[in-house]
């Protein structure tokens, strides 16, 4: 009975996670059709409508100098950020009950790793960052006579890597060494579990698209109809096909990230289930192999495939758009 509800339960879950990731898809993609069907260019020197989306492209301008005191960094820039990682211990778990094989090793992450989570707590993570990341907008950063919003200039990837200014730094008892694109801990050809690496990256002033609205007297996110915020930004002077085409390319991890995750569950609640579907349907139980190991993999593999299917056609076709 317990293996009957933890099947059912894990089976609901890749059910109801693929159908989300589909349609957090699908409204993106609403909302990106929407804004090709209604976007016009305008220039950033002149008038611009407010509340409509727009494609602005030109020269961004920055105002003061952003500052980062204990790395003495001062850089007339639309965004300054310091990147920290720090070597961490990651546990990976392959298998299950008496197959399951438990890794660690060691990587570097921007995210603090919770090792009191791992299923073999024995290697232990620092609980925090000796080092803070941090990141600093220009506060009257322009593009011709627009202001620029924070979530436009947080949308520009930085494209500049700025070299040490100082031999080495001291945070909170911390020795940093100046190395060729940032500072460093300890040994870097020996390095320990807690060391930490951190450079300086920048949007530097400069060539640069929008598309977005104006409210407000500043250019950030246009609301679609449907709701979805939609902003694209990069450096350089790029055409709306360009940008809508990053964008859909920087979505695909996640998207079939979250597509291959729910599928395992799929698989996982397929197995615990077999039973019951070969004692309730046995003929596809026999058209299926006969066997878990065989008939599991394709029933999962239905699922996904069905769960994308309908997904294309609610979420990402006429058929499913308001």
């Amino acid at each position: 009975m317990l293996r009957r509800l933890a099947g059912v339960a894990l089976l609901l879950v890749a059910i109801g996670g693929l159908a989300f990731n589909e349609w957090r898809a699908g409204r993106a993609d609403q909302a990106l059709a929407a804004l090709r069907a209604s976007v016009i260019t305008v220039d950033p020197a002149g008038l611009v409508p407010e509340e409509v989306p727009v494609l602005v492209g030109g020269d961004a301008t920055a105002g003061r100098p952003l500052r980062d005191p204990p790395f003495a960094v001062s850089v007339v820039a639309l965004r300054l950020e310091r990147q920290v990682e720090m070597l961490q211990w990651k546990e990976r778990i392959e298998g299950s009950g008496q197959n399951r094989t438990v890794r660690h090793e060691r990587v570097w992450s921007s995210e603090l790793i919770d090792s009191s989570r791992f299923y073999d707590r024995a290697p232990l993570n620092p609980g925090r960052f000796p080092v803070a990341p941090v990141r600093i907008l220009a506060d009257a950063a322009r593009l011709g006579r627009l202001m620029l919003s924070p979530e436009a200039l947080a949308a520009l990837p930085p494209s500049i890597v700025l070299r040490p200014t100082l031999e080495e730094v001291t945070i909170d008892g911390l020795r940093l060494v100046a190395r060729s694109d940032g500072y460093g801990s300890g040994d870097p050809a020996a390095p320990r579990i807690g060391d930490v690496r951190v450079r300086h990256l920048i949007v530097p002033p400069g060539p640069i698209t929008i598309v977005g609205s104006l409210r407000d007297g500043r250019l950030g996110p246009w609301p679609a109809p449907n709701g979805t915020a939609v902003l694209l930004a990069d450096n350089g002077l790029r055409s709306l096909a360009e940008l809508a085409r990053s964008r859909s390319l920087a979505r695909l991890p996640e998207l079939w990230g979250a597509r291959f995750a729910f599928g395992i569950l799929g698989l996982v609640a397929t197995a615990a289930l077999w039973a019951d579907i070969a004692a309730a349907a046995p003929g596809l139980a026999r058209t299926l192999g006969g066997t878990r190991r065989r008939a599991a993999p394709m029933i999962a593999l239905a699922l996904v495939a069905l769960a994308i299917g309908l997904g294309w056609l609610l979420y990402r076709t006429p058929l499913g758009w308001p």
